[in-house]
């Protein structure tokens, strides 16, 4: 069953493909929604490793007087 096509519309080919991998050995031992959930974060996990994974800083505060320093 092509999972993917339901649950994860907007992943590349390749991750869909793996995507649906990872659910098809789950659903062995879980339900389906479960299987599905766990397929999703190990995909997210996969792609945040990976170098064309964004990287976000958690917090973090822009100092406005600074940013405008370099227009004027």
């Amino acid at each position: 069953m092509d999972y993917a096509e339901k649950y994860y519309k907007n992943g590349t080919p390749a991750n869909k493909k793996r995507f649906n991998q990872i659910v098809n050995d789950l659903r062995v031992d879980m339900s389906m929604n479960s299987a599905v959930s766990e397929g999703l974060r190990q995909i997210r996990e996969e792609i945040k490793t990976t170098s064309g994974g964004k990287k976000f800083n958690s917090g973090g505060f822009i100092n406005m007087k600074d940013y405008y320093k370099g227009m004027i």
